[in-house]
């Protein structure tokens, strides 16, 4: 498996949001406010649609309503998501500043490890003597 983006390939990521609204959704002639509302459960709670907007994960609650509402599986929606998110983070990475970890070889570690044992030794017979 490869780590190249996907979207070197031509594919862009979608929202799980706007995949349910247009994919789900306007395919069966549903308004988000009917579909949260009535075939949801809704409830007052923010609605698929406003979490679209907003660019919210959708969260497990959702996905569980959706897939068995609508048959749309939770784990096509956490993939989703997931490629959404990772999109938005690589869009961004050039705004984190971090110094990538050099591992120190086994051969340094041991000869710092021997010097100090050294030093700590000749710390204790200074004081001893």
């Amino acid at each position: 498996m490869t780590s190249e983006p996907v979207t070197k390939i031509g594919m862009q990521p979608v929202h799980p949001g706007r995949f349910v609204r247009m994919e789900i959704l306007e395919d069966l002639g549903l308004s988000v406010a009917r579909a949260a509302g009535k075939t949801l459960g809704a409830d007052g709670r923010p609605s698929p649609a406003s979490r679209q907007r907003e660019g919210q994960p959708v969260a497990w609650k959702w996905r569980s309503r959706l897939e068995k509402a609508f048959g749309v599986s939770m784990d096509t929606l956490l993939r989703l998501q997931a490629w959404h998110d990772a999109e938005r983070m690589r869009a961004h990475a050039d705004e984190v500043a971090v110094t990538p970890y050099v591992q120190v070889d086994a051969a340094r570690r041991s000869r710092a490890r021997a010097l100090l044992c050294r030093h700590q030794r000749m710390q204790e017979w200074h004081r001893a003597g």
